[in-house]
């Protein structure tokens, strides 16, 4: 991934690096410290769900680590930390800003 920034709080860490191509890609690991099977994909789904509602600025890389209070986290809190990570990075395309003003 190479250089790159990185925001963190209590569900998710969020790494980012300018990427090579002009679409934004999002990766998302989800380790066994999540929980089981069941819980680590249902966080899964969450995460990927709530990536294709935000729209992202083109041309960046984003790895998405699901920390351990993710597994008990509801779809909003996730949403809401997503928002917030983003919005604090600056790969929030101006499309999504007014939404990120309503979680912050």
């Amino acid at each position: 991934m190479g250089l790159g920034k990185s925001v963190s709080d209590k569900y998710l860490v969020l790494k980012v690096a300018a990427g090579c191509g002009i679409k934004s890609r999002v990766g998302i690991v989800t380790s066994k410290k999540v929980g089981g099977a069941v819980d680590r994909n249902l966080v899964r789904r969450r995460l990927r769900a709530i990536f294709q509602q935000v729209s992202l600025r083109n041309g960046w890389d984003v790895v998405v680590i699901a920390r351990h209070a993710a597994g008990d986290a509801q779809f909003m809190e996730l949403r809401a930390s997503v928002l917030k990570q983003i919005g604090r990075i600056g790969i929030l395309s101006t499309e999504n800003e007014k939404d990120s003003a309503l979680v912050n």
